[in-house]
C-alpha cells in the first residue's frame, strides 16, 4: 500500500505539483518518498517534506514526472527499493513506480529468466524493459501489449506509473483493480493519482478511474492518451481502502470514502441494537480514521458523539509498523484521555478495525483509568483473520488478535465489557449497494477466499 503520482503538462512547474500531491498521499506511506523527471531523479527515507527541499525541487523542474511514497508490504526495508526504480531501455531512461504486491515473484523470475531482483516492483521494471527490447523501438502497440503480456501471468495488485523519456508516461492497473488509481485532466494536462483528493487539491477534472486491466499512454507528441483493456477484468477493489487507507475527502470506484464510513457505521449501530445493548451514554471515536463510523453510529444509536480521545498528530501511524517494540512505545505517546467525557460513564469506543490489538488494549486501559464505568469496543471492520498479500504488511496470522479467539475471548483480551464487529457480508453488500457497478471486494484478509488461484 504505496501512493503513486504522475503529471504530464505543457508547463515546467511538474515537481512542485507532484510534491504537494504527494503530501496529500502521505498517509499511504511514511518509509521514503521519490520524484522523477526524464533526466534526475530524487528520493530518499522519511517524509515527504523530509526528503525534498526547494534546492532540489528545482532540479527537477521538467514538464513531465512521477511520484512515489512508499508502505513497506514485505516488512523489509531497503534504500535500494525506495522508488521510483530505474532501469535504461533503446538509450533511454525508464522509471517506475508501483502501489500493491506481487504474489508469484519465483514464478516470474523462472517464467522470464531474471535471478536478480531486490523487489517485486524492480521485477516488473526489469521484465517490461526486457520485453520492450525485443520490440524494433518505443511504440504505443509494442507498450499496450508487453502490458497485456503481463497481465495475463503476474498474479497480484499493481498499479502501475511508468516514465519513459522521451516518450510520455504510461500507466496500467491490475485485472482486478486491487489498489486505486484514477487520472484527470487540466487544459491539455494530464494527472493521474491513487487517490482522487489529489485532483482536486491541484486543480484536476477529475476524469474517472483507471479500469481494472486498462492501460493508459500519454505520450508527448499527442495530446489525447491513449487506451486499451484486458479482456475479461472485473472490479474487485481492496475492502480495507474503504475502512482504512484512504482520505475521507476521496472518492474510490465512484463510492465516497467518507459516505462510505458514515453507512458502516450506521450498520454498526443497528448490529448494536440488534444485540440490545441500551446502555451506552456516550460514544467516543479513535482518531482519525473512526470519526466518521462514529457519526454513523450517533445517527443509528441516538447517542452522543464526544472527543473522549486526543491523538498526538506527530507520531507515526502504528498499523503500517513492523516493530512490536516501537509500536507499543508509539501506542503510549499517540493516544491520551479527556477524562472528563468518559468518568462515570457507559463508553463505546469505536476504531475503524482491531488488528493486532495493541493499540485497542491501550484504549481501554486509559479508558479505565478515567473511570469509565462499561466500556463497549466497536470495530467499523469485520474481523481480521488473515493475512493480506495484495499490499497491506499482516505477515503472521498468529500476531492477529481475532484468530481462534470468540468475541468474548477478544474482548477479555482488550479488557473491554463486549467487542461488536461488523459483518463482512453485510459490509459488502452496504458497499456495493453505493455502486452497483462492482463486481466484488478484495477480502483475503477477512474470509482467505484469494482473487489468483
Amino acid at each position: 500500500m504505496c501512493g503513486i503520482i504522475g503529471l504530464i503538462s505543457k508547463n515546467t512547474d511538474v515537481p512542485l505539483k507532484l510534491y504537494e500531491g504527494l503530501t496529500f498521499l502521505q498517509h499511504r506511506g511514511q518509509d521514503s518518498a521519490g520524484i522523477c523527471n526524464e533526466e534526475e531523479c530524487i528520493k530518499g527515507d522519511g517524509l515527504v517534506k523530509t526528503v525534498f527541499q526547494e534546492d532540489s525541487i528545482s532540479k527537477l523542474i521538467s514538464n513531465i514526472g512521477i511520484g512515489h511514497v512508499r508502505y513497506g508490504t514485505t516488512g523489509n526495508f531497503d534504500s535500494d527499493t525506495i522508488q521510483p526504480l530505474f532501469n535504461r531501455v533503446f538509450n533511454r531512461n525508464i522509471y517506475l513506480c508501483h502501489n500493491g504486491h506481487i504474489m508469484n515473484t519465483d514464478e516470474l523470475s523462472t517464467l522470464f529468466e531474471i535471478d536478480k531482483y531486490k523487489s517485486d516492483s524492480e521485477l516488473l521494471l526489469k521484465v517490461f524493459v526486457m520485453k520492450l527490447q525485443e520490440q524494433s523501438s518505443i511504440t504505443e502497440q509494442a507498450i499496450f501489449d508487453i502490458c497485456i503480456e503481463l497481465m495475463k501471468v503476474v498474479k497480484g495488485s499493481y498499479s502501475i506509473l511508468m516514465l519513459i523519456e522521451g516518450f510520455g508516461m504510461v500507466c496500467f492497473r491490475d485485472i482486478f483493480g486491487i489498489r486505486p488509481l484514477c487520472y484527470g485532466i487540466s487544459g491539455n494536462d494530464y494527472l493521474v493519482a491513487s487517490e482522487s483528493v489529489v485532483l482536486d487539491v491541484l486543480d484536476f477534472q477529475i476524469a474517472r478511474d483507471v479500469k481494472p486491466g486498462e492501460i493508459i499512454i500519454f505520450e508527448k507528441e499527442h495530446q489525447k492518451p491513449r487506451f486499451m483493456q484486458f479482456q475479461g477484468a472485473k472490479l474487485y477493489p481492496c475492502l480495507f481502502e474503504y475502512i482504512y487507507f484512504a482520505r475521507i475527502d476521496s472518492v474510490l470506484s465512484d463510492i465516497s470514502i467518507y459516505d462510505a464510513r458514515y453507512k458502516l457505521g450506521e450498520l454498526l449501530g443497528e448490529k448494536i441494537k440488534s444485540i440490545q445493548i441500551n446502555d451506552i451514554d456516550v460514544i467516543i471515536p479513535v482518531p482519525e480514521t473512526s470519526l466518521i463510523f462514529a457519526l454513523g453510529l450517533q445517527s443509528s444509536l441516538n447517542v452522543k458523539m464526544q472527543y473522549g480521545l486526543v491523538k498526538n498528530s506527530y507520531i507515526e501511524r502504528t498499523f503500517i509498523m513492523k516493530d512490536d517494540k516501537i509500536i507499543k512505545k508509539n501506542i503510549k505517546r499517540k493516544l491520551n484521555v479527556v477524562q472528563s467525557v468518559m468518568q462515570n460513564k457507559n463508553v463505546l469506543i469505536v476504531d475503524d478495525s482491531i488488528v493486532r490489538g495493541n493499540t485497542s488494549m491501550h484504549i481501554v486501559s486509559l479508558a479505565k483509568q478515567a473511570g469509565a464505568n462499561k466500556i463497549y469496543f466497536g470495530s467499523g471492520s469485520p474481523p481480521i483473520l488473515h493475512p493480506n498479500n495484495y499490499g497491506i504488511y499482516i505477515p503472521e496470522r498468529d500476531k492477529l488478535v481475532a484468530v481462534n479467539r470468540s468475541f468474548r475471548d477478544i474482548a477479555d483480551v482488550l479488557g473491554a465489557s463486549r467487542v461488536i464487529y461488523n459483518d463482512l457480508i453485510e459490509v459488502v453488500n452496504c458497499l456495493k449497494n453505493m455502486n452497483s457497478q462492482l463486481d466484488g471486494f478484495e477480502t483475503s484478509m477477512f474470509n482467505n477466499l484469494h482473487l489468483f488461484s
